[in-house]
This record gives C-alpha cells, sequence and structure tokens, in this order.
C-alpha cells in the first residue's frame, strides 16, 4: 500500500524522529521515492520560521524535507518508513504547507513578475539557490546532479540547502519534471532533499555544465513543486 500524504511515520533507527508525508497520493502510488518532512522533538532557532508545533509537542520542520525510498522500493525489504504514528490534522498541515511555500520562495517565482533572488555574502562558500551541482557520494556507481531551491540566506548561515535531483528520464507527466540546462534534463520536483554541508561539491571544476539555470527554469520548477507536494491551497491562502 503506498504511503500516503499526511500521515506520521516513525523513522527507522531514530528515536522520537517521525516522516511526515508530504508528496501527493499520485506521486507516492507512482514513484519509488516519496517525500517527508521530519520530526522531532527539538530544532535550531533558525528553523523556527519554518517549523510547526505538532499536537504531540515535536516539530515538523519544512526545511529539512527529505526523499527516501518508498518500503516497496527497498531490495532487502528493509524501510526507512517505521510504523505509522497517526496524522497531520488539517491544521497542521495547512500550517506545514504554507511554510514550504515560504522556505521554497514560491510566492516571488510565481507571481505576475518573478523575482530573483541573488546570493548573499561570499557566494562560493555555500551552495547558491538555482545553481547545479554535483553530489559528494556515488549512487549507484555515479555522481548525481542537483539543483538548488533553498534560499541563500538559509544555505549561507547554516550550510544546509535543499536541492531536487536531475534527470534524463521523464516520468509521470512534464509539468513535475520541467526541462533545465536548455532542455537537456529534467528536475525531479517530487524529490526534494535536505543536504548536510559537504554534500555537495563547490568547486567551479565539479559543476555541471551550464551550472546556472534560469529564471525561467526556476519558474518551471516552482510550478512543478505546487504539484509534488500539493501546494496549490498553501498559494491560494499567500493570494497568488
Amino acid at each position: 500500500m503506498p504511503l500516503l500524504r499526511g500521515t506520521i511515520h516513525e523513522l527507522t533507527g531514530a528515536p522520537n524522529v517521525g516522516l511526515a508525508i508530504l508528496t501527493n497520493d499520485r506521486w507516492n502510488s507512482a514513484m519509488s521515492q516519496v517525500g517527508a518532512a521530519l520530526v522531532r522533538p527539538e530544532i535550531l532557532p533558525v528553523e523556527e520560521p519554518y517549523a510547526v508545533q505538532l499536537g504531540d509537542g515535536r516539530f515538523a520542520t519544512a526545511a529539512r524535507v527529505i526523499s527516501l525510498q518508498t518500503p516497496a522500493a527497498e531490495p532487502d525489504g528493509t524501510s526507512p518508513f517505521g510504523p505509522a504514528q497517526g496524522s497531520l490534522s488539517t491544521d497542521e498541515l495547512r500550517r506545514l504547507e504554507d511554510a514550504l511555500l515560504r522556505f521554497l520562495q514560491l510566492p516571488l517565482l510565481l507571481r505576475p513578475v518573478p523575482q530573483l533572488r541573488r546570493p548573499v555574502g561570499d557566494a562560493s562558500r555555500y551552495a547558491n539557490w538555482g545553481e547545479l551541482y554535483v553530489g559528494n557520494q556515488l549512487t549507484a556507481g555515479e555522481r548525481k546532479r542537483f539543483i538548488v531551491v533553498s534560499p541563500n540566506e538559509w544555505n549561507a548561515a547554516t550550510g544546509v540547502v535543499s536541492a531536487i535531483r536531475t534527470t534524463s528520464k521523464l516520468k509521470l507527466n512534464a509539468a513535475q519534471f520541467p526541462k533545465i540546462q536548455g532542455g537537456r534534463i529534467h528536475a525531479c520536483c517530487g524529490d526534494l532533499t535536505t543536504f548536510g554541508p559537504g554534500a555537495l561539491l563547490l568547486r567551479r571544476q565539479s559543476r555541471p555544465t551550464p551550472a546556472t539555470s534560469t529564471l525561467a527554469e526556476m519558474v518551471a520548477i516552482a510550478r512543478g513543486l505546487v504539484i509534488t507536494h500539493d501546494l496549490g491551497g498553501a498559494l491560494a491562502r499567500a493570494g497568488i
């Protein structure tokens, strides 16, 4: 059975940490990975604008959305998703959607005249919004490429970034896999995930070519994220 949006599952091997499913149910039933917000007993002060305190006292954080393999996709039968712990209430889910919308800067990108966010401080010291990077670790014998969607202020302050995996293969529909790099590859919007410091290679010689997306490509990614993470209601609440 596919994991359902809004349910909270125990994170295997991490006591008192949960996973609140955020990708839409069509994505969850069709794909081998789903997106979830971490649910933790404590958060850092910098996370507070993007966090929702739940009824059990823990916090679901829009700045810590991760993409994980579903139980059916794991060949050895193991899964990061432990037993279901319940579900987000309607209000909790709406507040988490609103927080994710703000964190990803979607109101700025989806307004009639999109706004481009510039780097802050020394841009060479952190992964920049709208830029493409290669992962530091090998996955299936290769280094995957990712496009950063978290705000530069966050990236510079924390060293933690949210990014989307890229792929040469189109699955589901084109809106959820918008073309980037001039149409050469697709951004897999449902695979939004969080990377810690050092997980992406920042050196210029390690970057893809081209390494910078266009504003139109980032707007297309924003639209894709609205679909994959079911943020249409949050967008309406933001007046967009």
